[in-house]
């Protein structure tokens, strides 16, 4: 539980070789405000080898023997917003001697556009990276593989390439943007569709439907939840799918989303 800090791990999962136990589970049919799909197993991949501006003037009391002058109001000037914070991109570079070079990650392949980091193990290659690399271009679990070597390819391939690639690596990852989205449903059914796989991390966002809450808040600009993003944490707490989606039934509670660039 507690608040979701970037760079920080809270994942670990045995050392196995090759890919570790699927990602299987069963659909939520019991969720009544909000759809949730069901995906063929997937894989867990181990790769081990307006606030208004409005000012009005008044001009000091006049003498007596003068007109009394009133400054005209300003025109009402809407304060620009500012603009989203998008995800961050960055590179990491890797040297691998053999295939088997342990680069040290866990990926999902759950969502085929976000691959997506569960796990970084402590004597892999990216570990190694991350000891002397500046904060903003270490790799954190749920950052995301965008490119391998400059191949930006569907979330199962970059995870070959990346058992297969030897010699100078080059990955292009990217930081998601970490939102909190305060929810008050107040009887209105949510209007999204959800992945839910029992194995893989957090819930993937499928779709945004043309009614409900969550079209509402797009709408009014108090968030900007879209597919392909992941729901990590309700009310703090990180846990299986099966448990977030327990947790988003009450009337009143907040989401933490990672936001990608898809």
């Amino acid at each position: 539980g507690g608040a979701l800090h970037h760079g920080s791990s809270r994942l670990r999962s045995s050392d196995v070789s090759g890919p570790s136990q699927p990602c299987c589970g069963q659909q939520d049919s019991t969720a009544m405000f909000f759809a949730c799909c069901t995906e063929e197993p997937s894989t867990m991949a181990e790769v081990t080898p307006t606030a208004v501006a409005e000012e009005t003037y008044e001009a000091e009391p006049a003498k007596a023997e003068e007109s009394k002058l009133v400054e005209e109001p300003k025109a009402e000037v809407p304060e620009a917003k500012p603009a989203p914070a998008v995800p961050a991109t960055f590179c990491v570079k890797l040297s691998k001697s053999d295939a088997s070079s342990p680069v040290g990650l866990d990926l999902d392949k759950f969502d085929p556009e976000v691959c997506m980091v569960c796990d970084i193990k402590p004597d892999g290659l990216v570990a190694m990276w991350n000891a002397s690399a500046p904060e903003d271009k270490k790799v954190a679990v749920y950052d995301r593989i965008i490119k391998v070597n400059g191949a930006a390819l569907p979330a199962p391939e970059l995870i070959k390439a990346l058992c297969s690639a030897t010699g100078e690596m080059e990955l292009e990852c990217e930081h998601p943007v970490i939102q909190d989205l305060k929810v008050e449903r107040k009887g209105q059914p949510m209007g999204m569709t959800l992945n839910v796989n029992a194995k893989a991390k957090g819930i993937w966002v499928k779709a945004i439907e043309d009614q409900g809450l969550m079209r509402s808040l797009l709408d009014s600009g108090a968030t900007s939840l879209k597919p392909h993003d992941r729901i990590v944490q309700v009310d703090g707490k990180e846990d299986t799918p099966d448990t977030l989606v327990a947790l988003l039934r009450p009337e009143v509670f907040t989401m933490t989303i990672c936001a990608y660039k898809v």
